[in-house]
């Protein structure tokens, strides 16, 4: 079969940005996205999706809701407000430039609490998110290369396969909290099916804390 590229160079196609981003999530200092803003600037990093989670009872930045591309932002520093969607089972979704607030409850499938039922599932909530405008992607998917044959794997993306074959999503965390060599292995696995998924970069970077080694400042 002969092979196109997809690119042919007159098109700018990739931006410096960071897709996976929390401005809050625990820890005792609180960000503002002003202050965001400058964190991404030191960074030289462009964009900023900033993608507010639930965190145990409560959404630390759940006032930001709908809000989209803040006030906040610089003409060459955007900071867009998105949201990742949790669940224990089929994967974690992030959900950008969704118009309107956020999707809730924010998360499905965690044994032992209220979330424990397995819907909505994350096709449901693509299709909520599309309706809504936003682009859809796994974020952080694979710490090891999965070999059904063999063993299985650790993952944050079981429901990736269908999803994909369904047309459900619209870009994957390449670079991300996560294995990145296993994750690009299913990447190029998806490309050699057709799948023309883009690929991404996601630090899953909780922005207000001074250490991510198991405690916070």
């Amino acid at each position: 079969m002969p092979v196109h590229p997809w690119l042919d160079g007159t098109q700018r196609r990739w931006v410096s940005a960071d897709v996976h981003v929390h401005m809050n999530y625990g820890g005792h200092y609180r960000n503002t996205p002003a202050h965001l803003v400058l964190q991404a600037e030191a960074e030289d990093s462009g964009h900023r999706r900033e993608s507010p989670r639930q965190q145990g009872a409560a959404h630390p930045d759940i006032a930001y809701s709908g809000f989209g591309v803040d006030p906040a932002s610089k003409p060459g520093t955007l900071v867009v407000h998105g949201q990742e969607f949790h669940t224990s089972y089929w994967g974690h979704l992030g959900v950008l430039g969704m118009h309107g607030d956020m999707l809730l409850p924010a998360y499905a499938g965690y044994p032992n609490t209220a979330a424990a039922s397995l819907f909505p599932t994350n096709a449901d909530v693509a299709d909520l998110a599309h309706a809504r405008g936003a682009l859809v992607g796994y974020v952080h998917p694979f710490e090891e290369e999965p070999r059904p044959q063999t063993k299985p794997a650790h993952t944050d993306a079981d429901e990736l396969p269908v999803d994909v074959a369904l047309g459900k999503i619209d870009y994957l965390e390449i670079v991300a909290f996560a294995d990145h060599h296993a994750t690009a292995a299913v990447w190029y696995r998806l490309l050699n099916l057709g799948f023309r998924i883009p690929a991404a970069g996601g630090t899953d970077a909780m922005a207000n804390y001074a250490t991510l080694r198991g405690r916070s400042a």
